[in-house]
This record gives structure tokens, sequence and C-alpha cells, in this order.
């Protein structure tokens, strides 16, 4: 069954997904080195992300979100929306980063 609803979730060392829908990642507190690989075109597939930034996921892209914190006990909290649960009409990806 699809998801239908966002999810937030506390990121202490690393989460990955699969998704099998669209679904929009938010970094809701602190810093995320974020990779995502199928994204076509990309030869570098890693994005950092700091708060409020969304990164959308296509259907069978891979995506790790790893915490990437300034400070030893900075936090990382991310929302993961469902395609469904996406209000806004279009979430821009970041800024690629080298």
């Amino acid at each position: 069954m699809a998801e239908t609803r966002p999810r937030s979730l506390p990121v202490l060392g690393c989460w990955s997904a699969h998704p099998d829908q669209r679904h929009t990642l938010k970094i809701d507190q602190g810093r995320a080195w974020v990779t995502l690989t199928g994204e076509w075109g990309l030869i570098n597939p890693d994005h950092e992300m700091t708060k409020g930034q969304c990164l959308e996921v296509a259907a069978g892209q891979h995506l790790v979100v790893e915490n990437w914190p300034q400070n030893p006990n900075d936090a990382l909290v991310i929302v993961w929306h469902p395609a469904a649960a996406i209000h806004e009409p279009s979430l821009a990806k970041p800024s690629i980063q080298l």
C-alpha cells in the first residue's frame, strides 16, 4: 500500500530509501549529505542540504541521507513527503556542490 502522509524522521547516522512512488525529502533541522542515484544527466549524485531545502525523489531512485553536523551534537530531522501529500506545485532541487 502506498504511503499517503508525510513522516518526520530523526536521522542519527544514516537513512536510506528506495521508494516505489515519487516523494519529496525536506530538511527540517540540521545539515545533511544526500546521495541520490538514478538521476538523469548527473555526474555527481551528491547534494549538501540544509534546513528548508527540498529534493524530489522519483520512484525507483535510491536515496541515502547522512547526518553531516557542523557541531558534534547537531541533530538532523527530515520530512519524507509521499507524492499525495505534496501541496506545493513544484519544489526545486538544491544546487549541486562538488
